[in-house]
């Protein structure tokens, strides 16, 4: 047994799975014998599948599934996501083969359960942004803003600069984040609602809406995918590394009391 791999097993909290193994006095399958590879640049060498798996082109157990990888496989990880939330865990692994495709942590042997790995990286905090949707000439365009008013470091300052880095302007709205859906719309912005989700949008949470405060919060989708959408935000929940002034990404089941604004 590797180094890495000795101490993770030795430190990190056991996942629930294994707890159950453990209790059952059953351990590590039979027949896997362990296969030491060249270890990509960048990449982090010392684990195992603790399963079959899927390995997907997104974080997200609705996209499509590259390849199947049988249990005890030892694999390489780039980074590390948040994704479909499996079991308590919204850790997602980007593998550094198999396609650079995505597994759910709680299926990997040698991570801590439903938290990040300090020695792995976080897969890009703030994605490059995604070009116009086709259907995007439909969009209005609404008055725009010389500049980011809100407060630094809050969800709508988050929002506004992220959307000025992907379009080049900053949209034009006031108030409190579950204010800017009936804001947007009174500025001339095209806003659809929960089950019209689009990339290149600003998604509004009414309050208490998935953890949302009493003022709301809002974020910027950059793509959908079956009933979930990927955002980046600001001043979300700490769970995903973000924070006061910090930028997380992730993916968000879709449901009522959402909205979204429309960027051209």
């Amino acid at each position: 047994m590797s180094r890495r791999t000795e101490r993770n097993v030795r430190r990190q909290p056991l996942k629930p799975w294994a707890r159950a193994l453990l209790a059952l006095g059953v351990g590590a399958p039979l027949g896997v014998t362990a296969v030491v590879l060249a270890v990509p640049a960048g990449a982090v060498a010392g684990f195992s599948t603790a399963a079959t798996l899927n390995v997907r082109s997104a974080p997200s157990t609705a996209a499509s599934i590259l390849e199947r990888i049988p249990a005890g496989t030892a694999i390489d990880i780039a980074c590390q996501t948040t994704g479909t939330n499996i079991r308590g865990s919204g850790v997602w692994d980007k593998l550094s083969d198999y396609g650079a495709g995505y597994v759910s942590d709680f299926y990997v042997n040698g991570t801590p359960y439903a938290v990040y790995d300090a020695s792995i990286p976080r897969c890009n905090e703030v994605p490059p942004p995604l070009p116009p949707p086709a259907h995007s000439s439909a969009r209005t365009m609404g008055a725009v803003a010389t500049g980011d008013y809100f407060p630094w470091g809050w969800c709508t300052w988050g929002a506004q600069s992220y959307a000025h880095t992907v379009t080049g302007y900053y949209p034009e709205v006031w108030g409190d984040a579950y204010q800017w859906s009936a804001e947007a719309e009174s500025k001339g912005w095209t806003v659809v609602p929960w089950n019209e989700p689009q990339a290149r949008s600003i998604v509004v949470w009414q309050p208490g809406v998935q953890g949302a405060s009493s003022i709301g919060h809002v974020a910027f989708v950059d793509a959908v995918t079956g009933n979930e959408i990927h955002l980046v935000e600001m001043n979300g929940w700490s769970g995903y590394g973000g924070g006061f002034g910090h930028y997380d990404s992730r993916w968000s089941p879709i449901v009522p009391g959402m909205s979204f604004i429309l960027l051209p």
